[in-house]
């Protein structure tokens, strides 16, 4: 049983033996009552407060203990390898080994590490919204547009490699008929833009087809068939008592 006194400017509603099966409410308004219409909107906001606090620590009960009984079942949602994925990605290139192999030796120093062709490789695969915007350049849609062999996305990128990598790394991804040391910055600039150009066809990464028609625009690309496989291992191989 609870007594409940609540005042709204000039109306007073008293909430009067407040029962789980009854409500009953008791009324008083001033006689200088000039807006009925304020009246009626204290009262519900009124009878809506007094059911929050009536029900809502039930209502907070009752959420937090299924939110206990789905935590199992959250938990295993978040650990599926699918549950993160993209909903559009395209497959990882998936070019036969002795293609790729014959074009890094067609195009980069025999001295190119393994670690510069990976980066290489995932550059491009992770630069898919610059790859879309480059072959747009070079396939114009329009007569308006004008048609560039190597766009300023594909150049941009090849100077972001040069920054990030040392003089020596650098240096190996060009042949000596590159002439590496006879020409201007620009013209090592567009060597390597053309050298991720052709990678890029070799990889299928590509949206245009050989006619310059958009064949579909490339999407996310999947890391699902290069994930490595592990295995759980102890982290020691001496044994830390005489029972093993």
């Amino acid at each position: 049983m609870l007594d409940l006194n609540f005042h709204c400017s000039s109306v007073q509603i008293y909430y009067t033996n407040v029962h789980a099966s009854s409500l009953f409410f008791s009324f008083q308004t001033p006689g200088d009552l000039q807006s009925p219409t304020t009246f009626v909107l204290c009262f519900i906001f009124r009878y809506i407060l007094l059911l929050l606090s009536c029900y809502g620590v039930h209502i907070i009960w009752h959420l937090s203990r299924i939110l206990k009984l789905l935590n199992p079942f959250i938990v295993l949602l978040l650990l599926c390898p699918g549950a993160n994925a993209a909903l559009n990605e395209q497959p990882f290139p998936d070019i036969p080994f002795k293609v790729f192999n014959t074009f890094i030796e067609e195009n980069f120093s025999s001295k190119v590490t393994l670690a510069t062709i990976l980066m290489l490789l995932f550059t491009l695969t992770e630069n898919i919204d610059l790859l879309n915007l480059h072959p747009q350049q070079q396939n114009p849609q329009l007569s308006e547009e004008k048609r560039v062999h190597l766009s300023s996305w594909i150049k941009s990128l090849g100077r972001e490699i040069q920054k990030k990598t040392t003089d020596k790394k650098f240096k190996t991804l060009f042949k000596k008929s590159d002439s590496l040391n006879s020409i201007s910055e620009n013209q090592i600039i567009s060597t390597l833009g053309t050298k991720l150009n052709s990678l890029a066809n070799v990889l299928g990464l590509n949206s245009f087809g050989s006619d310059g028609k958009l064949i579909q625009k490339l999407q996310p690309i999947s890391k699902t068939e290069i994930q490595p496989i592990l295995i759980i291992c102890p982290l020691s191989s001496v044994c830390s008592d005489k029972k093993c």
